[in-house]
């Protein structure tokens, strides 16, 4: 075997090497990226909740679909609706971290993402499910519509919850087969207590 020839072959498979794991690393970040990218543009509308920061106040986002099916705490997920969390309010606002620290998150908020379109009427309530700060409850809620990756503002709406059990119609909309809104109201419809089967 001849050193000087096997010597000049090392440089030249480390080269490819190299190369290889950059071409490799370059294309398992593309990849997230692009999945990253087509989860967060994945919902069509997104209907938000928000209510005052630190507020021990238990309120749920219900939304009920042109197929009377209702997403909500105990039914995330149904149809093309997505509850992304439950927010019990301050019972939900701190988390233990492993190394015992505690971190706060003081703000209330819910999202229903709606992952694609599904023509009729949709209605949007609030209820207060449990009461624990004194006075009144506001709560904002938006409707968004993801249009080719730009977020716009459709709907919004302030309501007061007053009393444990209240329930109120945020809006309702009416979306056609192309997924435009072509009709909005705010028509009282309960749907809480169906939801959860009283």
């Amino acid at each position: 075997m001849n050193p000087r020839k096997n010597s000049s072959t090392l440089p030249f498979l480390d080269v490819i090497f190299n190369t290889l794991l950059i071409v490799s690393a370059v294309t398992i970040a593309a990849a997230i990226v692009q999945n990253t990218a087509s989860v967060e543009t994945k919902a069509r509308y997104i209907i938000e909740m928000k209510w005052d920061k630190g507020s021990k106040n238990d309120v749920d986002l219900y939304v009920m679909d042109p197929q009377e099916k209702i997403v909500f705490f105990n039914q995330p997920g149904i149809g093309l609706m997505h509850l992304e969390r439950d927010d019990r309010g301050s019972a939900s606002d701190t988390k233990k971290l492993p190394d015992g620290s505690i971190m706060e998150f003081l703000w209330n908020d819910e999202h229903v993402y709606l992952r694609g379109v599904m023509p009729g009427e949709y209605v949007v309530n609030v209820h207060l499910y449990e009461k624990e700060d004194d006075g009144d409850a506001p709560v904002h809620v938006v409707l968004r519509e993801n249009v080719e990756g730009t977020i716009v503002t459709r709907i919004e709406k302030d309501l007061l919850l007053r009393d444990k059990g209240d329930e109120k119609t945020a809006f309702r909309f009416t979306l056609d087969i192309e997924g435009s809104i072509i009709n909005t109201n705010d028509l009282f419809k309960r749907i809480a207590i169906k939801a959860r089967g009283y």
